[in-house]
């Protein structure tokens, strides 16, 4: 048996499209025990997967992922493992408090909650640690009750691939005209960074111990829509 396995994944292509493709895992990276490990690999015998192209870009360690998922812990001190091998878990990435386009974020997340959650789908927010600033912002956002993880180490932001942003995508024209929409004609405003403020945010859909969806941001000030973002990873599972 060919021990390359692959993980099913949103590649970085428009929204609007919803063909998958394939991440190399690599050697050693068969995942044993339970459910969300094993099916975190997706299966060598699916004749599609085996040929599917696997594009240029950055590679998803499966190992890293369920380290990661297995030691996370949200605030309400369930082990985000647990939340994912019960239900399909929508984890969305922030920025720091003070940046304009987290604020537009819970803001979305609170429009859009009832779509998402309709199937059974749980959202799990991810911020860089300022704990603090984020609990004022949840509660502004009336988003208080959604589970959220805590990660000043950027372990999991790490583990699925969300780095610091360059230049251009934290201070080029679109992050600008964004950020005066955003910020200042809808009213979200900007506050001092209390954590990294050079970090990318992200979003990934995983559902059965598969990322079938992501989006990640090509610039600060990009808008995903999370409902379309859980609607095409599910039609990726059917």
């Amino acid at each position: 048996m060919n021990p390359r396995r692959y993980i099913r994944a949103a590649w970085e292509a428009p929204r609007w499209s919803a063909s998958p493709c394939y991440f190399e895992v690599g050697e050693g990276a068969i995942l044993p025990v339970y459910s969300v490990r094993s099916r975190f690999v997706a299966q060598n015998q699916n004749s599609q997967m085996k040929q599917a192209p696997i594009p240029r870009g950055p590679q998803l360690d499966a190992s890293a992922i369920v380290r990661t998922l297995e030691n996370a812990t949200t605030e309400s001190g369930a082990k985000l493992i647990h939340l994912v091998e019960h239900s399909p878990v929508l984890l969305v990435f922030l920025r720091h408090a003070g940046c304009t386009f987290c604020r537009e974020t819970l803001s979305d997340i609170d429009d859009m909650r009832a779509a998402i959650e309709a199937d059974g789908t749980r959202i799990v927010l991810v911020h860089l640690g300022d704990r603090s600033e984020i609990c004022d912002l949840v509660r502004k956002y009336y988003v208080e009750n959604i589970e959220r993880i805590c990660d000043p180490s950027l372990e999991l932001y790490s583990a699925f691939g969300l780095t610091r942003g360059s230049f251009w995508q934290l201070f080029g024209p679109k992050v600008w005209w964004r950020g005066l929409i955003a910020g200042w004609i809808r009213g979200h405003g900007v506050g001092h960074p209390a954590a990294d403020s050079g970090q990318m945010p992200g979003v990934f859909l995983i559902e059965d111990g598969v990322v079938t969806n992501r989006f990640r941001h090509r610039s600060a000030a990009d808008r995903p829509s999370y409902v379309e973002i859980c609607e095409i990873g599910r039609r990726e599972t059917r």
